[in-house]
């Protein structure tokens, strides 16, 4: 599982936000803080997969071609931002 880290520090940011609030350590406005935090890990961790998994795909994919060639150290993978 990729980005375990990630995904447990949002919910566990998320957590705190709204139990937090339930038990009086803090009012609404830290509340919204901690889980607006926990969403965007959470949208920031996906989108580093999202392009970790890319960059994987091209590297394959240029190894490929760069063996069959003869020529791989001229071909290399090339990093998009998608």
């Amino acid at each position: 599982m990729t980005g375990w880290k990630t995904i447990l520090s949002a919910m566990v940011s998320i957590l705190y936000g709204v139990g937090g609030m339930a038990l009086g350590l803090h009012d609404a406005s830290e509340m919204m803080g901690f889980v607006i935090a926990g969403i965007g890990m959470l949208g920031v961790g996906h989108k580093l997969d999202k392009n970790t998994a890319a960059v994987h795909e091209n590297t394959e994919v240029a190894v490929a071609v760069g063996a069959g060639a003869g020529n791989a150290e001229t071909l290399r993978p090339s990093i998009s931002n998608n």
